[in-house]
């Protein structure tokens, strides 16, 4: 096994029982691919159990769930572990918001928990700025529009791994979705 391939499956959380967290098991595989070869040499095929080598110690490393949720997620396609909006739950329930299936599934309009994947901002023709906003939860994807009036009062909460409220609204004549208002969540 490559250094590269070990290091994917420690971002897809295949290894998550063996070491702290995914941050230090990234800064030491490299250690403990070296250990493995010690032992069953680098076909696996060696079988030199019998030498009695201490285990290495891994490094510790501070690692965040979000991180570990984003390399998962860029990784699989989907976070199978988690989502950030886990640890806004109690908001979520408290507020009645949607999950973003509903929008899609039913053309639902109301108030969504997301959280925020890209921004595209432009400047219009007027001179204004204006965006197109994906946004993703545990299941779906959508793209929304904010035009300048929300874009100028959501700014600020329009960063990457974002977890926000939004008011979105189906835009019939652009067939896509309008974010009425984006907040913090």
């Amino acid at each position: 096994m490559t250094l590269n391939h070990f290091v994917r499956l420690i971002d897809a959380g295949c290894f998550d029982d063996f070491g702290p967290n995914r941050a230090s098991l990234r800064l030491g595989a490299e250690l403990v691919l070296t250990y493995a070869e010690t032992f069953a040499g680098p076909t696996g095929n060696e079988a030199l159990l019998e030498l009695n080598f201490p285990r290495p110690e891994l490094p510790s490393v501070a690692s965040t769930y979000r991180d570990d949720l984003k390399k998962e997620r860029e990784l699989l396609g989907l976070m199978v572990s988690g989502s950030p909006l886990k640890e806004k739950e109690d908001a979520i329930a408290q507020q009645g918001l949607f999950r973003l299936k509903e929008l899609e599934s039913e053309g639902k309009e109301g108030l969504f928990a997301a959280v925020v994947e890209s921004v595209k901002t432009i400047v219009t023709k007027r001179g204004s700025r204006m965006a197109f906003l994906t946004l993703y939860d545990e299941e779906t994807i959508v793209e929304v529009t904010l035009f300048a009036e929300v874009y100028d009062n959501a700014y600020p909460m329009l960063k990457e791994g974002s977890i926000v409220k939004v008011r979105i609204k189906r835009n019939y004549k652009r067939d896509g979705y309008t974010a009425l208002s984006v907040e913090a969540l």
